[in-house]
């Protein structure tokens, strides 16, 4: 086989694995989107934060995005937040591991503790620390422009 043939072979069988990758994630993401779209119905739809994984891989179970919940001002978790990141040193170990906690407690999709979930941490490490992020801009507010209704 001349390297001209085995340059077109490898780029068919690449090719190829892309395709077959695709298919599966496309497979993936209607799963994931059927299961947050039903989170957004029970909790209402400006209370969730969905989150594409970057990275994805088809045989390990993962999901393609997972989703988080805006927590209400009088859930404890809440309210445990806002004490811990008061009293805590900008970046201490506390401050991230309150954030942490807060992703933790408000994670929806895939359910804490599946396969699916070990999954999406293994190929995402700092999900929750993104998560968290997400979760505290949402229950912020945001400002409108003055004169703007």
């Amino acid at each position: 086989m001349t390297p001209q043939e085995r340059l077109s072979a490898a780029r068919k069988a690449r090719g190829d694995q892309r395709n077959r990758e695709a298919e599966i994630r496309a497979e993936q993401e209607a799963a994931d989107i059927e299961a947050i779209a039903a989170l957004e119905s029970q909790f209402g739809f400006d209370r969730i934060r969905a989150i594409r994984l970057s990275t994805w891989a088809p045989d390990r179970g993962a999901p393609t995005t997972i989703a988080v919940r805006v927590p209400l001002g009088s859930e404890k978790l809440c309210q445990r937040f806002i004490e811990t990141i008061n009293r805590a040193k900008e970046g201490s170990r506390e401050r991230l591991a309150a954030q942490d906690a807060l992703a933790y407690e408000c994670w929806e999709y895939p359910a804490r503790g599946t396969p699916a979930y070990e999954a999406a941490l293994e190929l995402a490490p700092l999900v929750l620390a993104h998560a968290a992020v997400q979760i505290v801009r949402a229950a912020e507010g945001v400002a409108e422009a003055e004169g703007k209704g």
